[in-house]
């Protein structure tokens, strides 16, 4: 019905020109009544037809809606559907619509606990996950056990979905296994397909067929770390050697979804996983976890328009087991889930969550952190790039913002669509280039490369331990804008999230940038930035303005306070942006590096350097 009511608003200024009778005895010509037919079809039989007379004018005419009139609206993949409204506007057209009620359907409540529901024909969806313990290991180091994956679901039809995923993790187990002095070197790698088959949908129930197919590559002893020379015992015999082996796992799930309200749903799910129950090598074998079969449950509320939570719990019943301890131990856990999923806008959510449950795959979703059964949280970023953007409301004529800085970031995200390629370089070799991309209108993919050709400040708590001189290293992120003064926001604020390694470490940053813009000449930046490692957590306030001065020539002053093992620091720039969509800065600074974790860390020297910029 909603179909037809958009069907009746769109095309009825153009009635004049686009015409169809349906008539089961006679089609009427009316160009040429002579040659009108009698038929014997009820089917509807369209034909152009020309007015001499017709003096509609078509043009497009763009023009402001109420509040009322948006919330008519809601966002289904590519098309604006208005709801069945008797007020519905017999207007030509309608301005942009922003902040509308997104729906991003849960396809899980945590990799424990699939749901019945698929994606539409043709929709795809890109989830990256990452998964880590609140306690430190034992043995410190890098940024503590984790795991990370990445999965892909395309909707083939109405009814069926596939998956392609990948998993990967490879830190020594976290806890210290009670019969051996040093760390046990552990790495899981899994990737394989799934299919989700909605075969039952009614009004407030749908059932699915959900299965999957993995290869597991489980390695236990030998070494993974960084320059690692050694190894290290394994937990399936007493040697002191790496076990490997590719396991053939996967599993089949039923689950059902049941709509108790417009907010609320409930779900049910048996499941069967299908594990090894030992791995071996040549000469002896050691037990391992099993098939089982178990059950899950869960609730999905939709707390607002663009907000939603989730709580769910799944427990083995049968023989085979899911976890195992300090002392080699295997036993049966509750695997429980509970989280949130904030949508940035149509095409990008942000999923994060409480949970016991380790694997990132369909078949390892089941299974708690090895070695331990303790509190992990994990993050997601969902992507849905087939989905509608929605223009925004206002450009901003800050546009050099979206620019960035030096040492210290701007809130300001890129529009959708734009690539924003900028290389740095100064007097003492230090180099870095970093590509940005608007992913929405809301949220910025990053990576970047850089190499560092200056010592550090030589009074810093982890002097020498950070960098290598002159390598290169690699680091990827994302930044998510919640709130922009372009919307009507007291401020403009983003969370940007990266992660990568040098010298074998592994550092996670995030920083809170909040942009304030006092005019179209004048902005002020203020930014918490951490980073953690199993080294060290650096923390700093990144503090700047953007100033400019004359016509497309601004002054940006930045300095970084340090708050914890860091150092206080100093960029001063000049930025040229004289060419539409080029910028080039001219700088001097003490600062590292200006990519994440170097941002807060001085240099020995200062030096002077150049960074130019494009947008396309």
């Amino acid at each position: 019905m909603r179909r037809l009511i958009f069907a009746f608003v769109l095309f009825f200024p153009f009635s004049p020109i686009l015409h169809a009778e349906v008539n089961t005895g006679i089609l009427e010509n009316k160009a040429d009544p002579k040659k009108n037919k009698k038929i014997n079809s009820g089917k509807v039989i369209w034909e152009y037809i020309i007015e001499d007379n017709n003096t509609n004018d078509t043009k497009l005419l763009w023009k402001k809606i109420n509040e009322k009139q948006k919330n008519d609206f809601r966002i289904n993949n590519k098309t604006l559907i208005p709801a069945i409204q008797k007020e519905v506007k017999k207007s030509k057209s309608y301005d942009q619509i922003s902040n509308q009620l997104v729906y991003h359907d849960l396809l899980d409540m945590g990799r424990s606990v699939p749901k019945a529901n698929i994606l539409k024909k043709g929709d795809v969806e890109i989830s990256f996950s990452q998964i880590t313990p609140f306690k430190k290991s034992y043995y410190g180091g890098g940024t503590g056990n984790q795991n990370y994956s990445i999965s892909i679901n395309y909707g083939l039809n109405d009814f069926l979905m596939i998956e392609g995923f990948y998993s990967h993790s490879d830190d020594p187990l976290h806890k210290k296994i009670t019969k051996y002095d040093k760390p046990v070197a552990n790495r899981w790698i899994s990737y394989g397909a799934s299919f989700t088959w909605q075969f039952f949908k009614d009004n407030d129930l749908l059932i699915a067929l959900n299965s999957s197919i993995e290869n597991w590559n489980v390695a236990s002893g030998g070494c993974y770390s960084y320059k690692c020379s050694t190894t290290s015992n394994n937990i399936f015999n007493d040697n002191k050697e790496e076990i490997i082996n590719n396991n053939f796992v996967g599993s089949i799930s039923l689950p059902l979804n049941y709509k108790l309200t417009n907010k609320l749903d409930f779900n049910f799910i048996p499941r069967f996983i299908l594990l090894p129950s030992q791995q071996s090598n040549r000469s002896s074998s050691g037990k391992f976890y099993g098939s089982s079969f178990g059950l899950g449950t869960g609730i999905e509320y939709q707390i607002q328009k663009n907000l939603k939570s989730y709580s769910s719990v799944y427990r083995p019943i049968t023989s085979g087991y899911n976890s195992f301890d300090e002392n080699l131990l295997f036993s049966k856990k509750t695997i429980y889930n509970l989280g949130v999923v904030y949508s940035l806008d149509t095409q990008v959510a942000i999923k994060a969550g409480l949970t016991n449950g380790f694997g990132l795959s369909p078949s390892l979703g089941t299974l708690a952190l090895p070695s331990s059964d303790e509190l992990l949280y994990t993050t997601s970023l969902i992507y849905k790039p087939k989905n509608v953007g929605i223009p925004l409301e206002k450009i901003s004529k800050q546009n050099r913002l979206r620019l960035g800085g030096l040492s210290v970031s701007t809130a300001e995200s890129l529009n959708l669509g734009e690539i924003n390629a900028s290389y740095y370089l100064n007097n003492n070799g230090s180099w870095g280039n970093k590509i940005v991309w608007g992913a929405s209108n809301r949220f910025d993919f990053d990576i970047s490369t850089s190499s560092i050709g200056q010592n550090s400040y030589s009074e810093k708590p982890f002097n020498g331990k950070y960098h290598d001189n002159d390598k290169l290293f690699f680091r990827g992120g994302g930044k998510a804008t919640f709130f922009s003064q372009n919307d009507g926001d007291f401020i403009t604020s983003s969370v940007r999230v990266s992660a990568g390694r040098l010298r074998g470490v592994g550092w996670l940053f995030t920083e809170l940038i909040n942009t304030y813009n006092f005019d179209d000449n004048l902005s002020f930046n203020f930014n918490p930035k951490i980073s953690y490692s199993g080294i060290a957590s650096p923390a700093a306030v990144g503090t700047s303005m953007s100033w400019q001065m004359l016509n497309d020539i601004s002054l940006i002053p930045e300095y970084n306070f340090s708050l914890n093992q860091s150092n206080d620091n100093w960029t001063i720039a000049i930025r040229i942006s004289k060419l539409k969509n080029k910028y080039f800065d001219i700088y001097t600074t003490n600062t590292l590096n200006f990519i994440d974790t170097g941002q807060m860390l001085r240099s020995d020297t200062k030096s002077y350097g150049f960074n130019v910029g494009f947008i396309f």
